[in-house]
C-alpha cells in the first residue's frame, strides 16, 4: 500500500544549513555546501522563562517547526503534530545521571519535567496554544523514517495537513562515547494529501546515501539527518526513488515526483523571472509553490531606503505590491519551460483589509501568500495575504491580474 502526500513547507537547521531557503540552494547541484557547526537561533515563539529552561532539542525543534509553518502559510495551532527523536534531551539526561550518582540523589523538578520524550511537543503546543493531537516517538537510527511514515499515515487518514518535526542533538561525555552524534540537526515538514511523495514499506534494503561525502558524514552521524537524501532530491528538483531507514528493520521507500521549476529561489532567481529588478524586486525568497498557490518571504520592509517608503513609513497598502510580485512569479513558474517573463499588470484589488497601518514595524520577515482562484493564460484572480513572523495577519484581499500582456505607450 502506498501513501501519497505533498510537502507544503519545510524547516531545516543543521551543520552549514541555517534554514530551508538557503539550505536548498546549498544542497542543489554544485551549491557549495561546506561544514560549519550548527548555530541554534533563539526560538522567539517561546517566552523568555521557557527559553531559559529549554534545552537544545526543544529549541531546535521549535525553530524548524516555525520555519515549516511559516513556509506553508498555515497557523501552527491548526496542525496535528508528530515529533520524532532518537536522543530526546541528552544534556538533561546527563545532568539527571550526575544527580542520581551523588549521595543525596536530589533531582531538579525542572530537569525531571524536561526529561520526558514529548517535552518538545509539549513546549510547542503550549507556545502555539494548540489543542491538536500530538505523537512523540523514538526508533533509534530509524526515528526520522518512522516519524515520516507516522505523519503520512495520519495525513492520508484524516485528509488534512500534519506537521512532522525530527530533531537529534549530541550527548555529552561519557554518553557521547557510547552513542556518538556529530552535531545538532533538525528538520520539519508540513505534509498534506497529494502526489509529490509516495511512501511504502518494503523488505530491508540499503539506505540512499547523500551525493557529497561531507553531507553523507552528517547523514550517518545523526538520525534526524537521515532526511538529507530527500532534502537533496527536493533541492535539486530530482524525481526518483529513495530508501530511508524505517521501523522494525524495514525500508521506507520514497518515490519523489518533482516538477521542472525549483522549489525555492533567492532574490536573484526571483528577479530573473519577474519584470522587477534591483531593490524594486521586493521578495527575498520563494518558499514553496504549486499550480494553485505560492508562498514567498520578504525581509526588506524595515529598510529605511525601501523604494516604496514615505515619510510616515512603509504603509500597509504597499502589501498589494508585494502580493502582485508573488503573483507575477507564480505566473512565470507556471509558464512553459524556457519561457521569458512577460509584463502584465494589476487590473483591480478588491476586498482589501488593512489590519495594521504600516508594515515597517512588523516583526519580520514577512510571509506573502497568494492563491489562484480562477483564470486562464491572459487573466487570473488571486486571494492574497501577508503575515508577520509571529503569524499575525497584516493585510489580505483579492486581486485581478492581466498576464502576459505587453504595455504599449500611447
Amino acid at each position: 500500500m502506498k501513501l501519497a502526500v505533498d510537502i507544503l513547507g519545510i524547516g531545516l537547521l543543521g551543520p552549514g544549513l541555517a534554514d530551508w531557503p538557503s539550505g536548498a540552494l546549498l544542497l542543489s547541484e554544485g551549491g557549495g555546501w561546506c561544514h560549519a557547526p550548527t548555530l541554534v537561533p533563539v526560538p522567539l515563539r517561546l517566552p523568555a522563562t521557557e527559553r531559559r529552561r529549554a534545552g537544545a532539542v526543544v529549541k531546535t525543534a521549535i525553530v524548524v517547526a516555525d520555519q515549516a509553518c511559516v513556509a506553508a502559510g498555515i497557523a501552527p495551532a491548526t496542525l496535528p503534530t508528530v515529533f520524532s527523536s532518537s536522543t530526546g534531551e541528552p544534556a538533561n539526561c546527563h545532568a539527571l545521571c550526575e544527580a542520581l550518582a551523588t549521595p543525596d540523589r536530589l533531582v531538579s523538578p525542572t530537569r525531571f519535567t524536561n526529561s520526558v520524550h514529548n517535552a518538545p511537543a509539549g513546549y510547542w503546543h503550549i507556545a502555539t496554544q494548540s489543542m491538536q493531537p500530538s505523537t512523540s516517538l523514538c526508533a533509534h537510527d530509524a526515528s526520522f523514517g518512522t516519524g515520516l511514515l507516522e505523519a503520512a499515515v495520519q495525513c492520508v487518514h484524516t485528509q488534512a495537513p500534519v506537521l512532522l518535526v525530527a530533531c537529534d542533538v549530541p550527548y555529552p561525555e561519557p554518553l557521547h562515547g557510547v552513542r556518538a552524534l556529530t552535531d545538532v540537526f533538525g528538520v520539519a515538514f508540513v505534509l498534506a494529501p497529494g502526489t509529490a511523495l509516495d511512501l511504502s514499506l518494503d523488505a530491508e534494503s540499503a539506505a540512499t546515501a547523500c551525493t557529497e561525502a561531507g553531507l553523507e558524514q552528517v547523514r550517518v552521524g545523526n538520525p534526524a539527518a537521515r532526511a538529507l537524501p530527500l532534502l537533496q532530491a527536493l533541492a535539486q528538483r530530482r524525481s526518483g526513488r529513495l530508501v530511508i531507514e524505517g521501523p522494525g528493520g524495514l525500508a521506507l521507500q520514497v518515490e519523489a515526483v518533482v516538477t521542472h521549476e525549483p522549489a525555492t529561489l533567492d532574490h536573484a532567481g526571483i528577479a530573473a523571472r519577474i519584470p522587477h529588478s534591483g531593490r524594486m524586486c521586493l521578495l527575498d525568497a520563494l518558499l514553496g509553490w504549486n499550480a494553485d498557490e505560492i508562498r514567498c518571504r520578504a525581509g526588506n520592509h524595515a529598510d529605511a531606503e525601501h523604494p516604496l517608503r514615505c515619510a510616515d513609513g512603509l504603509l500597509a497598502a504597499n502589501a498589494i505590491e508585494y502580493a502582485a510580485q508573488a503573483m507575477a512569479l507564480h505566473a512565470a513558474l507556471n509558464a512553459a519551460p524556457g519561457s521569458e517573463p512577460k509584463p502584465g499588470f494589476l487590473a483591480a484589488a478588491r476586498q482589501v483589509r488593512l489590519l495594521v497601518p504600516r508594515l515597517d514595524d512588523a516583526p519580520g520577515p514577512l510571509l506573502v501568500h497568494a492563491t489562484r482562484q480562477a483564470g486562464g493564460d491572459s487573466q487570473a484572480i488571486y486571494r492574497f495575504a501577508l503575515h508577520d513572523a509571529a503569524g499575525r495577519l497584516l493585510v489580505d484581499g483579492r486581486a485581478t491580474v492581466v498576464l502576459n500582456t505587453p504595455l504599449v505607450a500611447s
